[in-house]
């Protein structure tokens, strides 16, 4: 899904129940696509 933000600034959401409790309250639009992203969070260096 694409996030929009609409009255809200951007920012990053860390679970599925704030992505749509912003959707039900109108401070972002969800858009589907075809895309796919894959984010690797590294750890600290040893």
């Amino acid at each position: 899904m694409q996030i929009g933000f609409n009255t809200i600034a951007p920012q990053q959401f860390t679970s599925d129940n704030d992505i749509i409790a912003a959707a039900n309250a109108g401070q972002i639009t969800l858009t589907p696509t075809t895309e796919v992203y894959r984010c690797s969070v590294l750890g600290p260096k040893k």
